[in-house]
């Protein structure tokens, strides 16, 4: 390992941390993270998975089958987000209902921008129950 690197590559966390930023400032996709090499090291391993979800990565690359589950739980959306994007979806289809494009719900606005994001985690979810299915070995 070279002197200035530590196991996570923290010393290359700025320029990582710029991508993630660069990316969602030009409307890009969130980016996919670098890899982590403690393969013996899940603490470590769920460490930088944490950091990648606060940094505003989408995902992380990985190295071994071992560190698909961690990733994906990592990455996965919160269970109450997701409750929350779900009740939003449907107090939106209620006022759109009545003609109303832009409502308040529990004393926040929301509008299509809103409704869009909310839409997008639950696809994200849908996603992660798909992968979670991969992940999981049939029964025989």
């Amino acid at each position: 390992m070279h002197p200035l690197d530590s196991q996570d590559g923290a010393t290359r966390g700025f320029a990582r941390f710029q991508i993630a930023v660069a990316s969602k400032a030009a409307g890009l996709a969130a980016p996919i993270d670098t890899v982590f090499i403690g393969l013996s090291d899940p603490e470590g391993m769920q460490a930088s998975v944490a950091r990648g979800v606060r940094w505003g990565f989408g995902s992380k690359s990985c190295i071994h089958p071992d560190q698909l589950a961690p990733i994906h739980r990592g990455f996965a959306p919160d269970p109450s987000a997701l409750a929350n994007a779900r009740k939003i979806m449907a107090a939106f289809d209620a006022a759109e209902s009545t003609g109303d494009a832009a409502f308040r719900l529990e004393g926040k606005l929301v509008d299509y921008a809103i409704v869009k994001k909310a839409r997008d985690l639950v696809a994200l979810s849908e996603l992660h129950v798909q992968a979670e299915l991969a992940l999981t070995p049939a029964s025989s």
